[in-house]
């Protein structure tokens, strides 16, 4: 289960996620079996599994509402229950009412107010529940309410068919920028990435195959940016030098640069394909895709 959870969070494709929905059915057994500490355990992972884990929300909340669910010893069953509903972050209709039920348990307080938070828009109404949060003497509830209220607060993740936001990140060689203002008028590919996220590395092989192979009119017309959220720059480009994904232009989104917030970026590999005019046409986990394919579909 816990290869099942971590591996899930970092490798979010359709084989993935194929094999994680044929699983769901032996989680529900344990959710519902009398074992208190392979439930927490699954509890735990579970909400790894993002909106895939959607069919095991009904256990989690019974979970997340019973007080007798777990025996003293594995009290933090339910905290991680309130957490994974958080972190699955779907059918906000069913939840929030049970994470506001939360809040109202001490033992349960700071985990529903960030579970809250993970539904952002959706709990708008909560506002002021949250509010009284972060004005409130408990440090650690406060902390975890004024994050909740920014991530209510944050705009909607663009999608293909929306504008995409301006960005600007500095390039990854530390020798000027990357714009999207220089790019204006020209299809442009942005492909963001971490040495950490071993599905990231195929993706940049494919892209870097794939610039290598455009004419030079379709150069002229597409540009393709690979944008590290490395911590380190020296340590992404260290590993761009070793795979030589040298056709690529590359950016690193630094500590403080607004470009993770703006595009809402995650999970990656996270890649997006924005047409002359400023649109996202596409956006997704390319791992897996053909991108010669893929780019000749769009500039021939």
């Amino acid at each position: 289960m816990e290869v099942l959870g971590y591996g899930f969070r970092y490798d979010r494709t359709d084989a993935t996620a194929a094999f994680v929905t044929e699983l769901l059915p032996t989680c529900e057994l344990i959710l519902r079996g009398d074992s208190a500490s392979r439930k927490a355990f699954a509890i735990y992972q579970i909400g790894n599994l993002g909106s895939t884990a959607v069919p095991l929300l009904t256990d989690l909340l019974a979970v997340a509402g019973d007080a007798n669910a777990f025996p003293p010893a594995f009290a933090a069953g339910r905290r991680m229950a309130v957490q994974s509903v958080g972190q699955i972050g779907a059918e906000a209709d069913r939840c929030l009412p049970v994470l506001v039920t939360a809040l109202d348990d001490p033992e349960l307080v700071e985990a529903a107010i960030r579970a809250i938070g993970r539904f952002e828009r959706l709990a708008v109404r909560l506002r002021p529940r949250l509010k009284a949060f972060a004005i409130g003497k408990d440090l650690k509830l406060a902390t975890a309410a004024k994050e909740a209220l920014e991530q209510i607060d944050l705009p909607a993740r663009p999608e293909a068919g929306m504008k995409a936001p301006r960005f600007s990140v500095p390039r990854l060689s530390g020798e000027g920028t990357i714009s999207s203002k220089v790019h204006d008028g020209r299809w442009v590919y942005i492909d963001v990435w971490a040495t950490i996220c071993a599905p990231c590395h195929p993706v940049l092989d494919q892209l870097n195959v794939a610039v290598g192979g455009l004419s030079t009119e379709q150069r002229g017309r597409l540009t393709v940016i690979a944008i590290s959220l490395d911590i380190s720059a020296n340590k992404a480009r260290r590993t761009v030098q070793s795979r030589r994904w040298g056709n690529v232009e590359h950016g690193w989104s630094n500590p403080g640069n607004s470009l993770m917030k703006d595009f809402r970026i995650g999970p990656i590999p996270d890649g997006l394909l924005i047409n002359p005019t400023g649109k996202i046409v596409w956006r997704g986990n390319p791992y897996g895709k053909d991108m010669s394919a893929f780019f000749a579909g769009h500039l021939d």
